[in-house]
């Protein structure tokens, strides 16, 4: 199974240690989960790491990211996709375009996290 880990994700997984996305790290492997994000999602986690705690940046960088594949910020698609505009287009696009069977971000705090079924995996 693919789940597209979104810059939030990465942030509350360097941050807490025993919120539900650090599970998500922690149970990937055990459960044979692929997880994936882009390039523009790291760079973003980065960008804003050390506003989560001091040792985030550590954690993000020797923890996490060696569990993360990297796919492209692309989609092709044979229909015209129509929305507004957005600040987190470029996300969703990456996680249809890299055919991911979920998208996975934090809603109402770092603990809990919700799953989009993405239209690629329908």
């Amino acid at each position: 199974m693919k789940v597209f880990i979104d810059t939030s994700v990465l942030l509350a997984a360097a941050g807490s240690e025993n919120g539900e996305s650090s599970f998500l790290f922690e149970q990937a492997p055990i459960r044979g989960w692929v997880l994936i994000t882009t390039h523009y999602c790291l760079e973003e986690a980065q960008r804003n790491v050390a506003k989560v705690g001091r040792k985030a940046s550590t954690t993000l960088n020797e923890s996490l990211l060696p569990k993360l594949v990297f796919v492209p910020t692309e989609l092709t698609l044979d229909k015209v996709l129509v929305f507004p505009k957005a600040k987190d287009r470029s996300v969703l696009l990456s996680a249809l375009g890299a055919e991911s069977d979920y998208l996975m971000e934090p809603i109402g705090g770092e603990n809990l996290i919700v799953a989009h079924q993405s239209a690629g995996s329908r």
